[in-house]
């Protein structure tokens, strides 16, 4: 039988408790500067990204950078420390150094200008074009067709579009 993986993934609200202490001898007086709840690691699903929230006065350290108050967006493979007790954040499936959120971003559609002339529609983004920037219809189906659309007439005689006539 077959194993539904989306029924052991963790809920993205649960936030899990993880107690931490020093490591050796003498764990008690250590650990004092290890607050009970010293760092909180939430995944903000708004961005796409877990991110580390210090709670104590002390701080943390994430790639040897000390955070006293401001979050950070953690990578995997990032090493965090509290005190002397220092560990590697992994993102399961995600590239080391990557978020994880960096594949929605690149799917997520960016808004483009956009033009409509004769039924097509174009877009006005040329960020990443190697030509001049200057548009060109390229299409076969319009190739031989006048730049500016036709006069539209209203009720003339001679107005037929083409179906029914015919030697079939």
């Amino acid at each position: 039988a077959a194993v539904d993986l989306s029924s052991l993934r963790p809920s993205p609200y649960h936030v899990p408790f993880i107690g931490i202490h020093s490591p050796g001898p003498n764990i008690a007086g250590k650990t004092k500067a290890i607050s009970r709840e010293h760092l909180k690691i939430a995944y903000n699903q708004q961005e796409g990204v877990f991110e580390a929230h210090p709670l104590h006065k002390n701080g943390f350290f994430c790639e040897d950078v000390h955070y006293k108050s401001d979050k950070v967006v953690l990578k995997c493979g990032d090493r965090l420390q509290i005190k002397d007790v220092d560990f590697r954040f992994i993102i399961n499936g995600v590239e080391k150094g990557r978020t994880g959120a960096e594949e929605y971003l690149e799917e997520e559609p960016v808004p483009k200008k956009r033009h409509s002339h004769g039924g097509k529609e174009m877009s006005f983004d040329f960020e990443q074009s190697h030509g001049n920037g200057a548009v060109q219809d390229t299409s076969d189906e319009l190739s031989d067709v006048e730049v500016s659309p036709p006069a539209i007439s209203e009720g003339e005689e001679g107005e037929d579009d083409g179906e029914g006539e015919g030697e079939g």
